[in-house]
């Protein structure tokens, strides 16, 4: 039996400090009939509860003003017949602020959603499955959207999601978040710091991702499998760590850019199968060790490699990239790297470039030694090394027919270069 809103007031004792629309109607929730907190209103059921403190500092910390006391939805009755729903601001006098656990899980007959911009969190499997969901809207007439959290598999499986507004206020978008979703494009707020495991993976229509300025991790598998993504544009983020797989299978992938000056960790299948990547340029990066993170990636032409890898390049990391013709290396002590790093291919045809006076290139035991055509750096352009007679060069880079007595010169032959003073 339905009860209005004075009724629970004087005889139920529901809703203390009601305060809604006099033709609003109100009924106990039959699931908690004892429990005042639990209430129906036009066919949602809503909970009142008290939002956790580690919400409400987060929400200080944007600038945000939120009550110690929200209400989350809890379950919905009430879609049209054109699958649309809208979830109000206030209700019984409080501000609607999370979308609770499963609230929507499974719901084909949903297909647009309107919510408040009060909204601060959904939570885990909110609306996971809900095939025929194509709008997520917030009502911004009453400001700009406050959502933060984006639990697990909030949106997981909702195949027509195409697209999701911008918030700025977000902080977290949880394990699954979208997986399997149809967006074709998202944008991170500029604060944002961490991109979680699976998040956007096997969105195959994900075209473009704006990354933020402070995001500084990407997790495993995080767009795995999002085969419409064509570049990844990382160079303006504070990323220091990108784990396995996060963009592997990613096969329209044809750029990646990176941070410069940073340190900067790669895992095992980062980019693996990435079958349109065609370079990969770590040279401004502070990467230390080189994982076969770029396996069946058969595209790549160029690979450029950092001063600070000194840790080593894993067995196999561009085996199956054998339309590499340059290797540019800018470590002076070439680092650990079995003969198995690159295609055979592409120690007969590629052209390694490292530094003057470094060493260790020559080492046949290596990968390095293995290249048959090599570059030595010097400050104006590359020498190429010549078997058989020494041939000098001057420091800026000209070749020198007849040295000099008591001049410098970069002294090439059998395969390796050194400065020398003419003594001629």
């Amino acid at each position: 039996m339905k009860t209005r809103i004075p009724e629970i007031l004087a005889v139920m004792l529901l809703l203390p400090a009601l305060a809604v629309l006099a033709d609003t109607t109100i009924t106990a929730d039959p699931d908690h009939p004892n429990d005042p907190d639990y209430f129906v209103a036009d066919q949602i059921t809503y909970h009142k509860y008290t939002v956790p403190d580690s919400v409400r500092t987060a929400a200080t910390d944007e600038s945000l003003s939120v009550d110690t006391i929200g209400v989350e939805v809890v379950k919905v009755g009430g879609i049209d017949q054109n699958g649309h729903i809208t979830i109000p601001s206030n209700v019984g006098g409080w501000h609607v602020t999370m979308i609770d656990s499963s609230a929507f899980k499974n719901n084909t007959a949903l297909r647009s959603i309107t919510v408040p911009s009060t909204l601060l969190q959904v939570q885990d499997n909110a609306f996971e499955g809900c095939t025929n969901l194509h709008t997520f809207t917030v009502d911004t007439s009453a400001g700009s959207p406050h959502l933060m959290y984006i639990a697990d598999s909030a949106f997981k499986d909702c195949t027509s999601l195409t697209s999701f507004p911008e918030t700025p206020y977000l902080i977290l978008v949880g394990h699954h978040s979208f997986q399997n979703s149809g967006l074709t494009s998202f944008s991170f707020p500029d604060h944002y710091t961490q991109i979680s495991s699976y998040a956007f993976n096997g969105c195959t229509a994900l075209a473009s991702v704006t990354f933020p300025a402070e995001l500084n991790y990407i997790g495993d598998y995080a767009f795995e499998g999002c085969t419409s993504l064509t570049s990844a544009d990382l160079s303006s983020t504070k990323l220091g760590y990108i784990q396995d797989n996060a963009f592997a299978n990613c096969s329209s992938l044809q750029t990646v850019s990176f941070p410069s000056g940073t340190y900067l960790s790669l895992q095992t299948g980062t980019f693996a199968n990435c079958t349109s990547l065609t370079s990969v340029d770590l040279i401004n990066t502070g990467l230390t060790y080189l994982p076969a993170a770029f396996t069946g990636c058969t595209e790549i032409t160029s690979v450029s490699l950092p001063s600070t890898l000194t840790n080593g390049i894993a067995a196999g990391t561009f085996a199956d990239s054998d339309k590499i013709t340059s290797v540019d290396c800018a470590m002076t002590t070439a680092p650990h790297a079995d003969t198995d790093v690159f295609a055979q291919t592409v120690y007969e045809n590629a052209i390694l470039d490292y530094p003057l006076d470094a060493t260790g290139y020559d080492n046949q035991n290596t990968a390095w030694g293995q290249f048959q055509r090599k570059n030595i750096y010097t400050a104006v352009e590359t020498l190429p090394l010549e078997e058989g007679r020494a041939v000098y060069y001057d420091l800026g880079g000209t070749r020198a027919e007849r040295p000099e007595a008591g001049k410098i010169y970069i002294m090439v032959k059998g395969g390796k270069a050194s400065r020398v003073i003419s003594h001629r």
